[in-house]
């Protein structure tokens, strides 16, 4: 292309050549605005959750929630926390850190979710890390999902910076890692929907349609249950009142039928109050909190 340009300056008259130059300038600028640096990912809009200063004072956002399931006639209680934290890129140690530190180029908020479900059999404890970019907070750069229970330890990941999105899978008993490669995407994980709902424009209403990958954690048959389906996004923008609190409400429909509902606060940075999966999963805040990052 440069070439092209320069053989136009070279052949044309002045004021050809200054429209020209003025042109490939305010493209190039184009490009450069429209995509993450280091990344081939279209940046859009900060929502309000992503572009908060509170982010910069090397604090993390600790919520509590109180979480039902219900297995067969029966429903078990525990608790669920999530903790979000600003993150950077390390392009020398290629995983992501929380101070900056020379070579990295792009930054991160990352949901740390963990919860235990006590089942009749064994407790089944998760660990699951989702990033999303900052300058583009719809799109998850990768996630890993922990799971423990009486069949041993499984590992899932998801990558799709620069790529394809790549699911990979391991488990204890296992002695061979697995891996697929997608082409649908970009992809929105069903671990990373409290993240993904909270970066939505709710306070103007939102109608739209993501390819969402169901539940990692919940599989139990490796790689070959993981297939996107198309869900439609649809958010309230009138606001509602449940258990003396303001809330817009968010559905996610995925093309099967099966629906996720989410409560969102109307304050603060918009953290979902309840929520509730079509696997039997209900969500309540219990707390929120702030604090350094050696402090939790």
């Amino acid at each position: 292309m440069k070439k092209i340009i320069l053989f136009f300056i070279k052949s044309s008259d002045s004021y050809s050549r200054v429209c020209l130059v003025l042109t490939f300038i305010f493209l190039n600028n184009l490009v450069n605005a429209t995509t993450v640096e280091g990344t081939n990912i279209p940046a859009g809009p900060q929502p309000k959750v992503f572009a908060a200063a509170n982010w910069d004072k090397h604090e993390a956002e600790i919520l509590e929630y109180h979480l039902e399931m219900q297995y067969k006639d029966r429903i078990y209680s525990s608790s669920a926390l999530i903790v979000t934290e600003r993150c950077y890129y390390s392009k020398i140690l290629e995983t992501f850190v929380r101070l900056p530190e020379p070579g990295y180029n792009y930054e991160s908020l990352r949901q740390s979710l963990y919860y235990t479900i006590n089942t009749p059999y064994f407790p089944r404890e998760y660990a699951i890390s989702s990033h999303a970019l900052r300058k583009a907070p719809f799109f998850i750069v990768r996630q890993d999902v922990s799971i423990q229970d009486w069949e041993g330890i499984t590992f899932n990941s998801l990558l799709q910076l620069n790529r394809k999105p790549l699911l990979r899978y391991r488990n204890s008993g296992n002695s061979q890692d697995k891996e697929k490669e997608l082409d649908e995407g970009p992809l929105i994980t069903e671990e990373s929907l409290f993240l993904f709902v909270r970066s939505l424009p709710i306070d103007s209403g939102y109608v739209g349609r993501i390819w969402l990958l169901p539940s990692q954690s919940l599989q139990s048959n490796g790689l070959q249950e993981s297939q996107p389906l198309y869900a439609d996004v649809r958010a309230d923008q009138n606001v509602r009142r449940i258990e003396d609190q303001h809330v817009h409400y968010v559905t996610i429909t995925r093309e099967d039928g099966a629906k996720y509902e989410f409560w969102v606060l109307e304050s603060g940075l918009h953290p979902i109050a309840q929520a509730k999966y079509p696997n039997g999963l209900n969500w309540k805040l219990k707390r929120l909190d702030r604090q350094r990052y050696w402090q939790w």
